[in-house]
């Protein structure tokens, strides 16, 4: 679904002068989805993440444990209310 859909990581591998993209030299790393949204040190990233948690509607049930899963998933993604 994803794979090979954006220009990251070793998209960059086989292009003329442009092999230095393939790596994220902040994480020392090669780019991915998974690690741009999930596992990117980032101070950005850290804080899309906790304004994100911040956000939780749901004060009975925990955090989710944020994955590239959880990600793509998140519309099917049904919390029973323990309320009543």
């Amino acid at each position: 679904m994803i794979h090979s859909m954006y220009m990251i990581g070793r998209y960059w591998r086989n292009i003329n002068n442009n092999k230095h993209r393939e790596e994220y030299t902040t994480c020392n790393t090669t780019e991915s989805m998974d690690h741009i949204l999930t596992k990117c040190r980032e101070k950005t990233m850290q804080l899309t993440w906790a304004l994100t948690q911040n956000l939780w509607p749901h004060d009975n049930t925990p955090w989710l444990d944020i994955n590239l899963g959880t990600i793509l998933g998140y519309g099917c993604i049904s919390l029973l209310s323990t309320q009543r």
